[in-house]
């Protein structure tokens, strides 16, 4: 992920991620984890469009269901293969998601990039699957590599 920043002003999500000061040279960083940091990934600009990018890449390269494509949003995000609770809890979530996005499609519309809604797929079934990803990368499994 590349972002555009300057000196005298970093972009506000480094220094939630508690970055270094640019001024200085920095050898060591210090390791935290607070409740502010999933709240800016849940609410970035930048990580939304992650996560559109994510469902599309989704649409277009797994096999159509539900399962297939949770198994390879697992797989891309946190390299590894889901348990099969992992697969349950989501592909429950997945389908409240389409349920809820059907009744409002307002709301799904508002969730899609130009991308997902130029695909076949139904605006419901895009915009749970941007849920999905946006679930996936707000996890410590992804922010946090050990």
């Amino acid at each position: 992920m590349y972002t555009v920043f300057y000196r005298s002003a970093p972009y506000p999500l480094l220094s939630t991620f508690d970055a270094p000061d640019f001024q200085t040279v920095c050898t060591h960083r210090v390791r935290s984890n607070t409740p502010l940091q999933a709240l800016t990934i849940a609410n970035d600009p930048a990580f939304l469009e992650i996560a559109q990018g994510l469902a599309a890449r989704l649409l277009r390269d797994s096999p159509d269901g539900i399962e297939p494509r949770i198994l390879r949003a697992f797989q891309l995000t946190l390299c590894r293969e889901p348990s099969r609770e992992e697969i349950s809890i989501l592909t429950s979530y997945v389908r409240q998601q389409i349920g809820d996005f059907s009744q409002d499609e307002a709301a799904a519309h508002a969730l899609l990039s130009d991308e997902l809604l130029s695909s076949q797929v139904p605006p419901a079934e895009s915009a749970a699957l941007v849920g999905l990803a946006r679930a996936l990368l707000n996890t410590d499994n992804f922010i946090t590599r050990e």
